[in-house]
């Protein structure tokens, strides 16, 4: 499939010979097919039976080769600046290599918006995590100084009774 790739596409892909691991996240791993040569991209490619063929709508893959490349792209975003995933799927005995290249090419750019939105959703979230943490530093500063104004007000208040104390004492002897 990656020579169909190559030879449809005239790019060149080499094997990845090894296991990526995000550094962040451990568990979060990935065995990428193909890296595309000079680009920022991997290759996953896929068998699947005519069976399949009602899970590609149109241009689209089923969610599952979706998804993974998606995990892919940010994974390797993470370990090796890859910017997008490609997905190859040849449906044996039922597509034409022409087609499943147009459909690689579609989806790629697919995978591609899809991916910048999810960037954004992301970023979203990073930036409401990031906002939340000031927050609540600024209602712990808030609170130090409601304790501090409440043992102020506390005291002034002690010394006003005992003026008043004072001053009830100093007129019940006049």
């Amino acid at each position: 499939m990656a020579r169909r790739w190559m030879e449809e596409t005239g790019k060149k892909v080499r094997r990845l010979q090894a296991m990526l691991y995000n550094p962040e996240y451990p568990f979060a791993h990935a065995d990428v097919d193909r890296m595309v040569v000079g680009e920022n991209a991997g290759l996953e490619c896929k068998t699947t039976s005519t069976l399949d063929v009602k899970q590609f709508k149109g241009v689209e893959f089923p969610e599952k080769y979706y998804a993974q490349c998606v995990h892919y792209a940010r994974l390797e975003r993470a370990v090796v600046s890859m910017s997008d995933a490609v997905l190859v799927a040849i449906i044996g005995l039922g597509g034409s290599g022409l087609g499943s290249i147009i459909g690689v090419i579609t989806s790629s750019k697919l995978t591609r918006y899809r991916l910048e939105q999810l960037e954004k959703k992301v970023d979203k979230h990073n930036n409401l995590v990031e906002r939340t943490y000031q927050l609540e530093k600024n209602v712990g500063l808030l609170d130090e100084r409601l304790e501090g104004a409440e043992r102020l007000l506390t005291e002034k208040m002690k010394v006003a009774n005992h003026r008043i104390e004072d001053l009830e004492k100093g007129g019940a002897d006049g």
